[in-house]
């Protein structure tokens, strides 16, 4: 999939990132794959066209390895299994590392990091069922081991029990084979009914219907979609938690090369502060990866 071409002008076709200036010689084209569906990390606008930080970034890091990529829609649940079909090079979808995702994919270092968070209606009375706002590190834990050493792990337990005797009985609604999904089943799977959807926009939407209690999903995608009018009467509430190391590019395990390009140019775009900003204008907040 990752070729050579010697066609310059490439970059003016539909979906192709341009590499900035490129005289006639052999360029690299990258072909990434993101879900258009994960408001404002990668959405999919009224036009068909794909927009949202990821694909600031993804035109960005293509750039700067002199490279061309064109960027397309991918389903999130059949992403890992068509990269390495070979429908495309590389993921950039808001894709945290887990065990289970190194086991059949590549992973560069991490761009951002965000947390996890509850959403549930005004009034449902889970705002006041999880009072605390604490921040909870879970990145050594994620998977419910005992490798979390001291405080953290103290933490974690008395965190889970509080939840637990707060969700019990509760339906929450989860995007599948997301890390938030991985985190239910490791701590809350015998305190609540869980529901899986395709996109988080179909958990919110049956926030609204009360078809479920709450959901939990990356908390700048909630943050986004409260922002609109029909989700007036939903809230984030409780704790927020760190799932995975960060959010990381994904490449067939082969592709070594690629992922080392990719590496340098992550780095550059943290050590240069371009994605401090570009993380700022897309979620309010910085949080890009410090080198």
């Amino acid at each position: 999939m990752i070729r050579n071409t010697i066609l310059a002008a490439a970059a003016s076709l539909a979906g192709l990132c341009p590499c900035g200036e490129v005289s006639a010689q052999d360029v690299l084209h990258i072909r990434i794959a993101t879900e258009g569906a994960y408001a404002p990390w990668n959405y999919t606008l009224q036009n068909g066209t794909l927009a949202g930080y990821e694909i600031d970034l993804a035109k960005e890091l293509s750039k700067r390895m002199q490279a061309q990529c064109e960027i397309v829609a991918q389903n999130w649940d059949g992403m890992l299994p068509a990269l390495n079909a070979g429908k495309f090079d590389a993921i950039m979808a808001s894709m945290g590392v887990t065990p289970e995702r190194a086991e059949v994919a590549a992973f560069s270092d991490p761009y951002s990091t965000a947390p996890n968070a509850f959403l549930a209606l005004k009034g449902s009375g889970l705002a006041q069922a999880l009072p605390w706002h604490d921040k909870f590190d879970l990145r050594d834990d994620a998977a419910g081991s005992e490798g979390a050493a001291g405080s953290k792990a103290t933490a974690s337990k008395e965190i889970v029990e509080k939840l637990d005797l707060a969700l019990k009985g509760k339906v929450l609604g989860i995007q599948g084979s997301t890390t938030a999904g991985k985190f239910i089943d490791a701590y809350l799977k015998d305190a609540v009914t869980v529901r899986s959807y395709k996109t988080q926009d179909e958990a919110n939407l049956d926030i609204l219907a009360g078809r479920i209690d709450l959901t939990m999903a990356n908390i700048t995608v909630l943050a986004e979609a409260l922002k609109r009018p029909d989700m007036a009467e939903a809230e984030l509430v409780g704790p927020t938690f760190l799932l995975a190391s960060g959010t990381s590019v994904a490449f067939r395990k082969g592709d070594t090369a690629l992922k080392d390009k990719f590496n340098a140019a992550i780095h550059d775009v943290n050590a240069d502060g371009f994605n401090k900003a570009l993380t700022e204008k897309w979620f309010g907040v910085d949080i890009s990866v410090k080198n």
